[in-house]
């Protein structure tokens, strides 16, 4: 692969981009670097690169941000013609690839995926170029991540089921895990979702850290175990939920509220529970209580008043679900917490398991 090297007159440095994709013919994309890209004005990301270059397939636009521990690529590519592309990276370590949008026939080690608009998929690649099979009109976009093999052995010696592989790959410098496409888990689709509306900026340790791990749970299991949620009914999980925190006196049904946002009802439930570690009307419930505990160690209000302010019609439905959440009754916990000012917190967004 060449690569295509200049001098950035902002920065005064040299990049180097190198070229990732090959068409079919046999044509190399020879990337430019855009130097304004590198403006601290603009981008005050260090490491960043960006670069663009035409083709006789359309064009590729790529955003490069190259740390000690991980580079990400951003790659967008514009079709205006059917082609085959081959990609390959420069560094050959553990990576996860996410087409993002578009009609990708996916294949790495033999093994195809083809993956319809907005789903998600990741790959541990060492066994040569990946094919990408684009149609022309079409837009595509491909988040790419390589860790370095000391962030990966010193961020997974917790994971003692993966640690294996990870001793014998940084030994012989390279990759050993099977290249087996697989849907991301949830949390794992969350997280990549807000580094494509956030952009580059979001690409931090702390967020990479989660990811990997995220990443590495999933090594050598089968795909078929894993949930496919798109980015749109993400955004209805976490609608939903703002929905409920609203609105705590509307009781709608799941077929109701799956109905309402165009989703699974049996997607509903399950991603809810996984997302948010709770059920639709077990996290409704959550938010009532947590919110009487609230107003009966701050407030004077009487029994009746809470039970309406939390939802409940009739004093006595809240007073048997308050017993049932906190295993005693609303003057019980008013008399032990009051004095104390002690406080139920307001419940938080939980992660808990895979999909």
């Amino acid at each position: 692969m060449q690569a295509a090297r200049r001098f950035c007159r902002y920065c005064k440095n040299m990049a180097t981009m190198d070229c990732l994709l090959t068409t079919q013919a046999g044509e190399r994309i020879q990337l430019t670097r855009d130097s304004s890209f590198c403006d601290a004005a603009r981008t005050p990301l260090p490491g960043s690169i960006a670069c663009s270059a035409e083709a006789a397939f359309g064009s590729i636009a790529v955003q490069q941000l190259q740390q000690a521990d991980y580079t990400v690529w951003r790659i967008t590519i514009n079709c205006t013609r059917n082609d085959t592309l081959y990609y390959a990276p420069a560094t050959p370590q553990l990576a996860c690839h996410i087409a993002t949008q578009g009609h990708w026939q996916y294949q790495a080690a033999q093994q195809a995926v083809h993956l319809k608009q907005e789903q998600y998929c990741f790959c541990y690649y060492p066994h040569g170029p990946i094919q990408l099979t684009v149609k022309a009109g079409c837009s595509y976009s491909l988040l790419c991540i390589s860790y370095s093999f000391h962030y990966l052995a010193t961020n997974a010696r917790r994971m003692l089921r993966v640690q294996p592989a990870l001793a014998r790959a940084q030994q012989q410098q390279a990759v050993q895990f099977t290249a087996q496409p697989a849907w991301l888990t949830l949390k794992a689709c969350h997280l990549l979702q807000q580094l494509l509306q956030q952009g580059m900026q979001f690409f931090r340790h702390n967020n990479m850290g989660v990811l990997l791990t995220e990443l590495l749970a999933q090594l050598n299991e089968p795909a078929e175990t894993y949930t496919h949620y798109t980015p749109y009914e993400l955004e209805c999980l976490y609608a939903i939920k703002q929905q409920m925190e609203a609105d705590l006196f509307t009781h709608t049904s799941i077929s109701e509220l799956a109905h309402a946002y165009h989703i699974n009802s049996n997607k509903l439930k399950k991603g809810f529970m996984s997302l948010f570690g709770t059920g639709v009307f077990g996290y409704l419930e959550q938010v009532r209580m947590q919110l009487a505990a609230t107003l009966l160690v701050q407030g004077e209000q009487s029994l009746e008043e809470i039970a309406k302010a939390v939802g409940y019609g009739y004093e006595s439905n809240f007073i048997k679900a308050f017993r049932h959440y906190y295993r005693q009754t609303p003057n019980a916990y008013r008399k032990q917490h009051k004095p104390a000012g002690i406080v139920q917190p307001l419940p938080q967004q939980v992660f808990s398991g895979n999909i």
